[in-house]
């Protein structure tokens, strides 16, 4: 997690569970421990991260955790003849 103290904002760079915890609730614990990191002992007001928008089920679990979309950025990563969009999601400390 990095986190921006001018902006009083943290970022998780990378959210990945092995194929073989995944429907496990591990990513859900995991989001759900970071968020409480972020918001009771880095003292942010919010949290972002980036994802695929290809990626629905990882999508679906930050909307479960409570993140919004805040932004979208079509075909803005290319992998071989593929392009993908890149979705940016926050939580807000309540």
């Amino acid at each position: 997690m990095g986190i921006n103290p001018a902006l009083n904002s943290g970022f998780l760079g990378f959210v990945v569970v092995d194929a073989g915890e995944r429907g496990k609730d591990c990513g859900k614990e995991m989001l759900r421990l970071a968020v409480k990191y972020a918001f009771e002992i880095a003292s942010v007001q919010s949290l972002a991260l980036n994802v695929f928008d290809c990626n629905k089920a990882a999508m679906g679990l930050y909307w479960n955790i409570g993140f919004e979309e805040t932004a979208l950025t079509p075909e803005c990563f290319v992998f071989h003849d593929e392009k993908w969009g890149r979705c940016r999601m926050e939580i807000k400390k309540e």
